[in-house]
């Protein structure tokens, strides 16, 4: 019997099963509470709910999680630069870098060089003079990154000089964009480095909290993490490489789902307790994306074909004016923090004596969720901040926090501070589909929800209106739900037709339909709707709560197959290592060297008289160094090799063909044990 151990760590929960290999049975099964502030308690928990014999005999830890993910969604990370050689700085906002990329004008300088059409030869920037007029640009960046426009036709030697020279001048990490992505689009490479850059400490920690909890047990066994494309690689690689992680735990939910699932046809819906993640399966085969987009940025990284919203258990709920409003970030929900900080709850009865409705979110608290190893870099105004929370949890309409003048936002992008609110997971202790923690926060808080939106007397029993609170809660999850899947259906249907003022237009006419199934039947002539050919697959825990709801609205069928709450833990346990490798084969247009095509290396250019012989070594080179890449991500053993061509060819009016270019493509497969 060969067992291998799989950890799915969420941004809510820590799932965990013991996976016999042999007959794909999960042996063991449990899920612990994510402790953000360290890791370490969470993951320790975890392993040891798995029985000790099933760990001794254990031969490989499989890792996914939505931390990097979670942080996408939430615009969380270090601060990180980035410098741009080859395009003036206007063009930043000329092509709406920030809404089409994520990079944002603040945080990008960008040079112009000169050089040859083809970049074989470029003018490289001063980077002394830059690093001098710009000192007060780099004084705050805690990661630095280098893009170049054409740095992958001349080898990066200016992304490689600029890192050299910054080492003797900053003590932060550097990162190149050409080690970390391989197509032309200098805004897209560089919106990759970006991001990896920000989740390497993020990613570091939950790596690092794994081997510390293994050691405190005694347990020895490599340790493997879940890529977005659903492939391994060890955790070396992922220290340096956290973007391939964007999208691990959704990934592994695709991977766990499609295990569950008979079905060929499906959607995958995945709520966790920060996102919701949907992904789809076509002939039994997941669809795949050569660029993923996240929480407003487009990268190239490679993975599975998901949509990601900010929809979870631990999505905040707030209202407005007499409106419940479902926000998208995550909070922790009262009834989980009165749990830890009992004083939570008479801190929420303190509200019930309020005579005034409130346009502020006054049943929430800040409290700190891990102190800064150091308080430099911090403005006087956060220290204040944390001088005020230093005792524990303070209600944000307790009189103490400077509510109008809160500037609490860096603090809470970097995991420093957390607010705690009402969430859906209150909801649910309220409806008493889910009762682990207390639930008298969530019955105070939702009469204080009662008494703002439902435009209550003052001396009006409240505690009338919980259940009707918890409905309206739900609701707005099946709505958002409902929502959310019909945008991922559309967008994955028509990626070209949805744009930023089309999708207003769909939108319209989801809402629409959505109303109509709440309503009734409409009297109108005609409507639009989706028709979906497969199932929808509800994985996590909360889906069997809503998913079944927005199943029947949409027409199809809902399965929750049996493991559903673990579903990510048994994708990482059955996931192997799959390293590809791309090699572009190109027209020789310079004189840097002979012939008629044109292949790039890290050692430099290539030239070819003809599309057969780049061809023959591009498929050598590229079997090689995907070979090369899945040895070094883990795998053992003997390596699956498929090499395909891809040629783009041109027939003028005469008839005759040309080879315009090809991509040869390498994908090594292996097993990890």
């Amino acid at each position: 019997m060969k067992i291998g151990i799989g950890i799915d760590t969420g941004g809510t929960y820590t799932d965990i099963i013991a996976y016999d290999y042999d007959s794909g049975e999960v042996l063991s099964k449990s899920k612990t509470r994510t402790t953000k502030e360290d890791l370490t308690v969470c993951i320790t928990r975890a392993i040891e709910s798995v029985p000790m014999e099933l760990l001794e005999q254990g031969e490989v830890l499989c890792l996914s999680t939505t931390l990097a993910t979670n942080a996408c969604v939430e615009d969380k990370g270090i601060h990180s630069k980035l410098i741009i050689v080859g395009i003036p700085q206007n063009v930043l906002t000329r092509v709406d870098a920030k809404r089409k990329y994520g990079l944002d004008p603040n945080d990008v300088l960008c040079f112009d060089a000169n050089g040859s059409f083809d970049g074989s030869r470029v003018e490289e920037p001063d980077w002394e003079e830059i690093y001098r007029e710009n000192i007060d640009w780099f004084a705050d960046a805690q990661a630095l990154c280098i893009s170049e426009v054409n740095a992958l036709r001349n080898s990066a030697i200016v992304e490689r000089h600029g890192r050299d020279f910054f080492k003797t001048v900053l003590d932060i990490p550097i990162s190149l964009a050409t080690d970390l992505a391989h197509e032309l689009n200098v805004l897209e490479r560089g919106a990759t480095a970006l991001l990896n850059s920000r989740l390497v400490p993020l990613i570091a920690d939950f790596i690092d909290a794994v081997h510390a909890s293994l050691a405190k047990l005694g347990l020895e066994m490599p340790v493997m993490i879940v890529r977005s494309d659903g492939s391994l690689m060890n955790t070396e690689v992922a220290r340096e490489n956290p973007v391939q992680t964007i999208l691990s735990g959704p990934a592994s939910s695709v991977m766990g789902g499609k295990a569950l699932n008979d079905d060929e046809n499906c959607l995958i819906i995945d709520i966790g307790g920060t996102t919701t993640d949907i992904s789809i399966v076509e002939g039994g085969f997941p669809a795949v994306t050569d660029s993923i987009q996240i929480g407003g940025w487009t990268t190239q990284v490679h993975g599975v074909f998901i949509d990601t919203f900010g929809l979870g258990g631990d999505s905040v709920v707030r209202f407005n004016g007499n409106q419940m409003v479902l926000g998208t970030r995550r909070v922790v929900p009262l009834c989980v923090a009165a749990e830890t900080y009992p004083q939570i709850i008479p801190g929420l009865e303190s509200l019930m004596a309020w005579r005034k409705r409130s346009v502020f979110p006054d049943h929430e608290f800040l409290f700190i969720a891990r102190e800064p190893e150091s308080l430099d870099g911090f403005t006087d105004h956060e220290k204040r901040l944390l001088d005020l929370l230093a005792k524990g949890p303070v209600l944000f309409g307790g009189g103490v926090l400077p509510i109008y003048d809160l500037r609490s936002d860096r603090l809470e992008d970097q995991g420093i501070i957390m607010r705690c609110g009402m969430t859906p997971t209150d909801a649910m202790h309220l409806s008493g589909d889910f009762q682990q923690f207390n639930v008298e926060a969530s019955r105070i808080a939702a009469m204080h929800f009662a008494y703002n939106v439902y435009n209550l007397g003052i001396s009006e029993d409240r505690s009338q209106y919980v259940e009707q609170v918890w409905k309206d809660i739900y609701r707005a999850v099946e709505r958002r739900l409902y929502e959310c899947i019909a945008n991922a259906l559309l967008s994955y249907r028509y990626p070209s037709a949805v744009t930023a003022e089309s999708k207003k237009f769909f939108d319209k006419i989801i809402d629409d339909y959505w109303e109509k199934c709440i309503c009734g039947d409409s009297k109108a002539i005609a409507d639009a709707m989706l028709n979906i050919k497969g199932s929808l697959v509800g994985i996590g825990a909360p889906t069997h709560v809503f998913l079944p709801t927005v199943a029947k609205y949409l027409g199809v069928e809902c399965c929750i197959p049996n493991d559903h709450e673990v579903a990510n833990a048994v994708g990482c346990a059955i996931a192997d290592i799959a390293a590809r490798v791309e090699v572009e084969i190109m027209p020789n247009l310079t004189e840097a060297v002979e012939g008629i095509y044109r292949i790039e290396t890290p050692d430099g250019a290539r030239g070819f008289e003809s599309i057969e012989e780049a061809e023959e070594f591009a498929q050598r080179f590229a079997e090689q160094r995907a070979r090369e890449e899945a040895k070094l991500r883990g795998a053992i053993g003997e390596l699956d090799v498929k090499v395909s061509v891809k040629r783009h060819e041109f027939t003028d009016i005469y008839g005759v063909t040309l080879n315009m270019d090809s991509k040869v493509e390498a994908i090594a497969s292996g097993r990890i044990i």
